[in-house]
Formats: C-alpha cells, sequence, structure tokens
C-alpha cells in the first residue's frame, strides 16, 4: 500500500541519483533492488542483472511511469490479514485502485495505527541468500 509522492518516467528514474542505490549490482542478495531498467542510445530497455529476467521486460515496461513514494507499507512475505478491509485487498502482484473516501481513510488509519510505515517484510520469494 503506497501513497505516489511522485510519478518519473524510466529514464528519470535509472539517472536519479536518489535511487541509484535500488540499482542491483552486487550479489544474489543485493538483486532485490528495483531500478532494474535503463534504456540504452536507442532507445531500447536494457536490463541491470536482477531477480527479472529477459521474459519480464515487456510486462515491467509496458508503462511509461515509475511510481516513487516514502510513505508505504511492504509486508511482503509478513502479509496481513484485515478481515474488515478483505474486499479491497489486492492479492498478488499488481494494483487496485480504491476511490471511495470514507473507506480510503479507515484503512489508512487502521494501517497507521497498528504498523510503522516502509519494509516490513521480504517478498515472499526471495529465501535469505537471494532469490528463491
Amino acid at each position: 500500500m503506497l501513497w505516489s509522492s511522485d510519478t518519473n518516467i524510466p529514464e528519470q528514474y535509472s539517472a536519479d541519483p536518489r535511487f541509484h542505490l535500488k540499482i542491483p549490482t552486487r550479489g544474489r542478495i543485493e538483486e532485490k533492488g528495483d531500478n532494474i531498467y535503463r534504456k540504452d542510445k536507442q532507445g531500447h530497455f536494457v536490463q541491470h542483472k536482477s531477480y527479472h529476467d529477459a521474459s519480464n521486460v515487456e510486462k515491467d515496461t509496458r508503462v511509461d511511469s515509475v511510481l516513487v513514494s516514502n510513505h508505504f507499507f511492504y509486508f511482503g512475505r509478513n502479509g496481513i490479514i484485515i478481515p474488515l478491509f478483505s474486499k479491497i485487498i489486492k492479492k498478488g502482484p499488481g494494483h487496485k485502485i480504491i476511490t471511495d473516501a470514507r473507506t480510503i481513510v479507515s484503512f489508512v488509519s487502521a494501517l497507521e495505527d497498528n504498523y510503522q510505515k516502509g519494509l516490513l517484510g521480504e517478498p515472499s520469494n526471495f529465501s535469505e541468500r537471494g532469490v528463491s
């Protein structure tokens, strides 16, 4: 769950010094960074070594924007169950848009009252030693 505080096109995200540490460049554990694409001089996407492979490029790059946020809750493998909000929770990768203001305020309050914002769990498909 995140509030988008900025939107960049992939070239901006890849070149922005704020996100250089998110480029996966070292070992298996560090491959978790999400700054995994840049464009070459011909305008084609080039993929950094990461947890994604060539089969992911088309899906990952079909939208020409990157959402940036410093106000988010990422539960990963520590996903929680909130029965009151089960109908609005998106299961699996992707996103879900909720527009009802009362539902949004109630949901955000429940998260902020019970959890610290930020990374609260590793992605479910990562092991301690790298990508599983």
